[in-house]
């Protein structure tokens, strides 16, 4: 078992594809990653990504919306925080900016997704929620 993830560190890896059926397939072969999906209704199929049991990560299926707004396939890196609002707040106040303001994730906790000032984007976590595969809570 590997020892718990402090704030700072990352925590989970999400990739946003145009054909997630495909990317499924191609990392399960390529590293030997099993997969489980999730329906959410709505939102779509979340593909959860595990090696021997353990989430190491997942995949969805980029929105019309998103596509429309020009947003590439990415993987999207996840960094532990306490508190995904008063990170949110620092990041803004340092100059950066938020592509998706702190919103709730279920009852898992919480999240924003932010860009650094050059425009690289990641996402806060504060995983003030019950504990869910690689994602600490």
């Amino acid at each position: 078992m590997s020892a718990p993830l402090t704030p700072g560190c990352f925590c989970w890896f999400e990739l946003s594809t145009t054909n997630q059926d495909s990317a499924k397939n191609f990392y399960s072969a390529l590293f030997d990653w099993n997969s489980a999906d999730d329906d959410m209704g709505s939102a779509g199929i979340y593909t959860r990504f595990t090696i021997e049991g353990q989430d190491v990560g997942a995949a969805c299926t980029l929105h019309a919306d998103q596509l429309a707004q020009g947003v590439p396939p990415n993987w999207l890196l996840y960094v532990l925080v306490d508190d995904a609002d008063a990170s949110a707040a620092r990041i803004s106040g340092a100059g950066g900016t938020l592509g998706v303001p702190p919103f709730g994730v279920e009852t898992f906790g919480r999240m924003a997704v932010v860009s650094e000032r050059s425009g690289a984007a990641s996402a806060v976590w504060d995983g003030r929620g019950p504990a869910r595969g690689g994602l600490p809570g």
